[in-house]
């Protein structure tokens, strides 16, 4: 086995083949099966495992029941960057079998560290509560326990593991008392990550605060520092009263915590929103008067703070004035309100549309004009993300409204739009009697709005490697510079532009390399989102992904088909058993989408499926009439 330096993982080539007997093939299969079952049961629990989140959870699975089946088949595995999810996920999972076989084919266990934490097999078995895999661990490999400044398995169990299983690292040396720290990608310099004492805090494990009280294992109560940018200012004495824990509250302040430690309470939403810590707050610290702050009300705004602690802190004599003004702040801090449909906050008028269309037309009826002062003389920023903008111009054709005067009018109308606007306008614009706009004026739009040239030459690059067919990509695995995980932009990482281009063979050697398959933007937007028709069935059967994925966001796999118009994408997603009547977290179906965006045969490939056209409330709506059959919508001035 030749090994070679990486950045980003050591033993970059392993290049050994597995020989495997039938009884280790079968098991090596069964546990594959066990990954994707349990990744399935993730995807449905927000598509993440809460307390470990930030491991990308369902990539570790994935890749972990791919790895399994590869080398059951009998195929080598030349690369070692992809054992490093695996192993950890067979720790996760309590798998001691699978860590057994792939130590005895030389894969040391004490190289095998995964995420940015760089957590180990050691951590994920305690983070999967497997004891008896535990001590084994501790026995056979003492020296995973042992980290310079990172979190190490201590920090993972009292946020994730269980009591007996901190004794018994305790009983192997581990430290109870020693603070964490980190250090962000590009940093010079470390900040603090808790001790912990305070990371069992942060995270509400109450049975593991009392047992650290009991082995005396809390430094200084007075800590500040945490796990997340959350928790980076926060206070013990703060978080124990966010959680509720006033019985920790009294011990830290009795302990000599007080007021001035916690983080500018109560001005944090935690207190102002939930009246039994309100109240701890005014009967401990008197002399604040809390209540003359929240009276005063000059720091909050009106949508911070809930009926009961306002009431509470007027005695329940709340003035008529403060009344209104409250009621006023929480019917502004709600996105969208009938009888509103045009709200003057920046909001997105897409909601309105897709939930109010009668409303709509009724206020066009009292007050004639305002489909046309909406489209013509409001800003673009003022129109939000306008997904709905061929919706509402189908909607005022259909209802005999005048949008455009003159050919003055349509020609100002295409400049103010946003590219992303144009985008979903082009197919459309001769069925409105619009001008023909080229890809080139796309192109101008787009690099005014955004645009930036270096940025856009080594997007450039990152695409045309993405794009390497699989004859020639051996050669571009095998440098050991190349980075999987690089970003294209801010937003969009090269694993997300491969999925969006690769065949199934083309993912694999990506995924061989070390790419995670659940590798997402900002906005969680993962492989699934972003495949072509011809990977989707691939991702499905050979990594267990769901045609229901939800991204963070909201964004779905169908939901990207009905974006980008891709009828074999949809038909694709509906052979592998997506759901048409699904919705997104604030309700639109994806036939609502396809009709708001103008997708009509994408729409009518729905209704044949079965779909309902709801809207965001659930009530069920006709279509609307340019959907009959042989629907044709005239043009308007034609």
């Amino acid at each position: 086995m030749r090994t070679m330096k990486n950045n980003a993982r050591s033993h970059f080539f392993f290049d050994k083949p597995f020989r495997l007997s039938p009884t280790e093939k079968a098991l090596f299969l069964n546990r594959a099966d066990e990954a994707t079952a349990s990744l399935k049961r993730n995807q449905k629990r927000d598509c993440l495992l809460g307390g470990v989140s930030s491991f990308s959870l369902l990539g570790g699975l994935a890749t972990y029941a791919f790895l399994l089946r590869h080398l059951a088949a009998g195929h080598r595995a030349r690369y070692f960057a992809p054992f490093h999810p695996a192993g950890c996920m067979a720790a996760f999972l309590g798998h001691a079998d699978i860590l057994r076989i792939l130590e005895a084919h030389g894969i040391p266990l004490e190289s095998l560290e995964w995420s940015w934490h760089k957590a180990n097999v050691l951590d994920f078995a305690v983070m999967g509560r497997h004891y008896a895999f535990v001590k084994e661990l501790l026995v056979a490999h003492p020296t995973l326990v042992k980290k310079k400044w990172r979190q190490d398995a201590v920090a993972y169990c009292v946020q994730h593991g269980t009591i007996p299983i901190l004794r018994l690292l305790q009983k192997h040396g581990a430290s109870l008392v020693r603070s964490y720290w980190r250090r962000a990608p590009g940093a010079q310099n470390r900040s603090p990550e808790g001790t912990p004492f305070f990371l069992a805090v942060a995270m509400g494990r109450k049975d593991m605060v009392r047992e650290l009280i009991r082995l005396e294992a809390f430094p200084d109560w007075k800590h500040m520092g945490g796990t997340s940018a959350a928790h980076l200012s926060a206070s013990l004495l703060s978080l124990a009263i966010e959680n509720d824990d006033f019985e920790l509250a009294d011990w830290l302040i009795e302990h000599g915590c007080t007021h001035e430690e916690m983080c500018d309470l109560p001005d944090d939403s935690f207190a102002l929103d939930h009246l039994r810590r309100f109240r701890y707050l005014c009967r401990k610290f008197p002399e604040e008067d809390y209540k003359e702050l929240v009276r005063q009300t000059e720091d909050f705004t009106w949508s911070d703070i809930s009926w009961p602690v306002l009431s509470f802190a007027w005695d329940g004599n709340v003035p008529e004035n403060v009344r209104k003004n409250w009621k006023q702040g929480q019917k502004d801090a709600c996105q969208s309100r009938p009888g509103d449909p045009f709200p003057e906050d920046f909001l997105h008028l897409s909601i309105h549309l897709d939930t109010w269309p009668d409303e709509l037309l009724r206020l066009e009826q009292e007050q004639p004009g305002r489909f046309r002062r909406m489209l013509l003389e409001r800003t673009p920023q003022e129109w939000g993300n306008f997904h709905s903008i061929v919706y509402l111009m189908r909607l005022a054709a259909a209802n005999g409204i005048v949008l455009f005067r003159n050919k003055k009018d349509k020609t100002a109308f295409l400049k103010r739009i946003h590219d992303y606007e144009l985008t979903l306008l082009r197919p459309h614009l001769a069925e409105f009697g619009l001008p023909p706009v080229s890809d080139a004026a796309v192109a101008r739009l787009f690099q005014k709005e955004g645009g930036h040239p270096k940025r856009d030459a080594r997007e450039t690059r990152l695409r045309k490697l993405a794009a390497t067919p699989l004859d020639n990509l051996r050669a571009v695995l095998d440098n050991p510079s190349l980075d999987p995980d690089a970003e294209i932009n801010a937003n969009w990482s090269l694993a997300l532009e491969i999925a969006s281009c690769a065949t199934p063979r083309v993912f694999d050697a990506w995924i061989l390399r070390g790419m995670d398959p659940y590798d997402s933007n900002c906005e969680g937007v993962t492989a699934m989102e972003v495949a072509p028709a011809g990977l989707i069935s691939h991702l499905v059967k050979a990594y267990g992904m769901s045609p229901d994925h939800v991204s963070w966001d909201g964004t779905t796999p169908m939901g990207h088909a009905i974006r980008t118009n891709d009828l074999p994408l949809l038909r694709s997603l509906l052979a592998e058993g997506a759901s048409v009547n699904g919705t997104k977290p604030r309700g639109q179906t994806p036939l609502r989408a396809a009709l708001v965006l103008g997708r009509d045969e994408i729409a009518q490939q729905l209704i044949a499926a079965g779909a309902v056209n709801r809207d965001r409330t659930g009530r069920i709506l006709p279509l609307p009439p340019w959907m009959g059959p042989g629907f044709r919508v005239t043009a308007p001035g034609r």
